[in-house]
């Protein structure tokens, strides 16, 4: 049974100002023109001066802007080159995301979306009903937009957004040309489904398993597209995008991929479903990260 709905020629990144430095900083990129720096402590106070510190919390990275592959060594998932930009090899992992919050708890919360200002603290960045201890394995789940955009922010990416930067126009998250989930997952438009375009319910992990939940990253070795390296973008967890209908909580945001409820329609790469930036409580929502 499904779960319920709930409601690349890619610029080089001096030219997207996606700011990364050596030695770990990040400054403002093409989506963040409306943020305004502020961070965030646990108790919600102005934690400004940690910046440095929650970024450097993380492991150092040089990024070459001229260099053709994915950098090594950010947080998180491996990259894996999608065309001219990069895209997390997997869903981010229970295991990967209890690392974020473990450096939220000693730096303060990552540079907000300016739709995020109410996600202040680490308990709102904690997903709903979190158990970092079992199946650290698993995609994270129970995340809410901000979570994934925070996250990914913190990991030194991006929440998969458009080709050119920023979040996606209105009606272009199925445009291979215009979105960089959707172009990684159809491999340029060229597939229905991540590993090609004849629906097979024993590649991933959909509504024809048996185990009625999200997998292990990766454990369905045959789920593997839309370019080689790249896992689990048809089902398992549904991933959010950086589409949203509005800026405010109770607007609309996609989510792409389908997840273990789903059958073959909902799991094709252009099939899209939303949910409000504030909703939390999905235990097939989760997370993945595109760079730049």
């Amino acid at each position: 049974m499904r779960a319920p709905r709930f409601l690349l020629v890619l610029a080089p990144c001096a030219a997207l100002g996606c700011g990364l430095s050596e030695g770990g900083s990040v400054g403002a990129g093409p989506d963040d023109a409306g943020l305004d720096g502020t961070f965030f402590d646990a108790a919600g106070g102005d934690a400004s001066d940690g910046v440095d510190a929650l970024f450097d919390a993380g492991p150092d990275v040089a990024v070459d802007a001229g260099d053709a592959g994915c950098p090594k060594t950010l947080a998180g998932p491996a990259l894996v080159l999608a065309g001219d930009f990069c895209v997390d090899e997997t869903e981010v992992t229970k295991a990967q995301y209890d690392r974020f919050l473990l450096a939220v708890a000693d730096a303060g919360v990552p540079p907000l979306s300016p739709q995020c200002g109410w996600n202040k603290t680490l308990s709102d960045l904690t997903p709903s009903g979190w158990d970092p201890g079992s199946s650290a394995s698993n995609p994270v789940t129970g995340v809410d937009w901000c979570d994934a955009y925070t996250y990914c922010a913190w990991a030194k990416k991006r929440l998969c957004g458009a080709r050119a930067g920023g979040a996606l126009a209105a009606a272009t998250a199925s445009n291979d040309t215009q979105s960089q989930w959707y172009d990684a997952c159809s491999k340029g438009g060229t597939r229905t489904w991540a590993y090609g375009n004849t629906w097979d319910s024993a590649k991933c992990q959909d509504d024809a398993f048996i185990l009625g939940g999200v997998a292990d990253v990766k454990s369905n070795a045959q789920c593997e597209g839309g370019y080689s390296g790249l896992f689990d973008m048809t089902g398992n967890a549904s991933e959010w995008i950086d589409q949203c209908d509005g800026p405010g909580k109770s607007d609309d945001c996609v989510t792409q991929g389908g997840n273990y409820g789903s059958n073959d329609s909902a799991a094709q790469c252009d099939a899209q479903e939303k949910a409000t930036r504030d909703h939390d409580t999905g235990d097939w929502l989760g997370i993945r990260c595109c760079w730049p």
